[in-house]
């Protein structure tokens, strides 16, 4: 069971917000069920300098959570499915095979508990290929869409009014994520790369829209610790915008050793939107001015316990 807190403004927490599942494994592999990472959520992660934390954040994350906002499916209005998150899957079943030759298989299924509907049953697979110093990873994903949401739905307006036009009628939606990354250990650095991709598709009907995402970077070992450095970019592209809503950012970062547990960090990132996107550098919101830009650094403290 994870939980998260917020140490910015500390506040309510939700038990098992950040996952909760019970497993088992062996020489077969291994099968979680309960509240578990997305398969798609891993390509976006392990193959990125700074991941889902801070201000050097992948852009990828921030376009699947407006992406699911759109489809009805990543915010806590979303009564019409049982998957109201774009990085975790509730009451679901995951199975990982061992690993073989360097591949790694993962296959997950989510139930969608609901009556009226299938609305946030979600099928998704991931293959991992890990070989010495060479690293890549595949995934997919499709979350059924349930019951129609209101274009002014209380959390995603925002994203509605930006994506699909004020007024808009009401839309079920299906989603569907295709993310791949890849690395390679050259000794003096680690390059690596990721893509994403989301689709939001009416149900039985053409895509309404299509987030498309990517990310270089490396992290080097230097001194004591670690350098990363890391661009980032995020694109919009649906039929009802006369421009492509874009975003990018570049972030550099380096990271302290201090023990084999105790690290510091400090990371420095500047964000620019266009064409009316309003990402910020610090989380997969949709808050800040449309074509803003933005500079902003974080400072902290890992200790593995």
């Amino acid at each position: 069971v994870e939980t998260g807190i917020n140490i910015d403004a500390p506040g309510a927490s939700t038990l098992g917000d950040r996952g909760a599942w019970v497993g088992v494994s062996g020489g077969f592999g291994e099968v979680r069920l309960g509240r578990e990472y997305s398969t798609t959520f891993w390509s976006g992660f392990l193959y990125s300098p700074f991941g889902t934390g801070g201000v050097g954040n992948n852009l990828g994350f921030a376009a699947r959570v407006l992406a699911y906002q759109v489809t009805g499916q990543g915010n806590a209005d979303a009564t019409a499915t049982g998957s109201q998150n774009a990085i975790w899957n509730n009451n679901s079943i995951t199975y990982s095979t061992p690993r073989i030759s360097g591949f790694q298989g993962h296959i997950q299924y989510a139930f969608d508990e609901q009556t009226a509907s299938s609305g946030g049953k979600s099928t998704g697979f991931r293959l991992n290929y890990t070989q010495g110093p060479l690293s890549a990873d595949v995934a997919y994903s499709k979350t059924d869409g349930g019951q129609a949401l209101p274009a002014t739905t209380a959390g995603v307006t925002a994203a509605r009014t930006l994506l699909l036009g004020a007024g808009q009628p009401a839309l079920a939606m299906d989603h569907k994520s295709t993310v791949a990354g890849i690395s390679y250990d050259f000794g003096v650095a680690k390059v690596m790369a990721n893509f994403g991709q989301e689709k939001a598709n009416q149900v039985n009907a053409a895509s309404t829209l299509k987030m498309t995402n990517y990310e270089i970077g490396f992290v080097a070992p230097m001194g004591p610790g670690r350098l990363r450095g890391a661009y980032t970019a995020t694109k919009i592209d649906a039929a009802i915008l006369a421009s492509d809503p874009k975003a990018s950012k570049f972030s550099l970062g380096y990271v302290y050793d201090l023990s084999k547990r105790t690290s510091l960090f400090a990371t420095v990132a500047t964000l620019k939107n266009k064409n009316g996107l309003n990402l910020v550098l610090s989380g997969p919101t949709t808050t800040g001015a449309q074509n803003g830009k933005s500079t902003g650094y974080n400072v902290g403290v890992t200790h593995v316990f």
